[in-house]
């Protein structure tokens, strides 16, 4: 479940992204009904609610112990990257940084997720 709320930050900010192309098109995206900055906002609340709930999962015994360690160093590295992002703002001019940006927080979470469990089945 974690990953699939962080795959869906990922459509989130290309929607914030084309926010006013699709909003000229006539397309009804949740990013539209929501105005860029509470868009902007879910995206950041859609990776504190993945980083949670794989820590929660590992304490109550649904993950390996060291999932919640993997959580918080990737949630870590996520603030950051979530940081520049706000920094640099969400739009159109922006979109492929932004991109790469939420993609990378995937890919350090999976990464630190998948070395947690390896770690387990190697015990």
């Amino acid at each position: 479940l974690p990953s699939f709320i962080l795959v869906a930050s990922i459509l989130t900010v290309n929607n914030v992204c084309d926010i006013d192309g699709d909003r000229e098109s006539g397309r009804r995206t949740l990013a539209i009904l929501l105005g860029r900055k509470r868009g902007e906002l879910l995206v950041y609340c859609m990776g504190a609610a993945a980083f949670s709930l794989a820590a929660v999962s590992a304490f109550a015994g649904n993950a390996p112990r060291g999932a919640a360690a993997a959580a918080l160093v990737s949630a870590a590295d996520a603030a950051g990257e979530y940081g520049t992002m706000r920094r640099r703002g969400v739009g159109h001019a922006t979109k492929g940084p932004n991109m790469g940006g939420s993609l990378r927080v995937f890919t350090v979470f999976s990464l630190c997720r998948g070395a947690a469990y390896a770690l387990a089945l190697a015990r």
